[in-house]
């Protein structure tokens, strides 16, 4: 099992594609507030790779407090359907989308 993330202006198009005997696809589309669009943007565009909190929260204009609740919704959008956890916090780092 694989999951492909596509990141476009407000909508992240997530496709969890299951093989065994018949190939299915499952497609999730979520609306993301602007503030979610740019951080998960930005964990797509480094999908595997440690993203540092003072970064995310450098592309946004609220404080550092804001990325975490941010990730939270975005988790609550993202993992909630899928049953399955898709951002990985780094403690003291920041975070990683697997």
């Amino acid at each position: 099992a694989g999951f492909v993330c596509v990141c476009k202006k407000n909508f992240v198009t997530l496709q969890r594609i299951t093989i065994s005997i018949i190939t299915s696809i499952i497609k999730y589309s979520i609306l993301f507030s602007p503030a979610e669009h740019v951080i998960l943007a930005h964990l797509c565009a480094h999908r595997g790779e440690l993203v540092l909190r003072a970064d995310l929260s450098a592309l946004l204009s609220g404080g550092s407090n804001s990325v975490d609740v941010y990730i939270h919704h975005l988790r609550r959008k993202l993992e909630r359907p899928l049953a399955r956890r898709l951002i990985e916090s780094i403690r003291g780092q920041g975070y990683r989308l697997l």
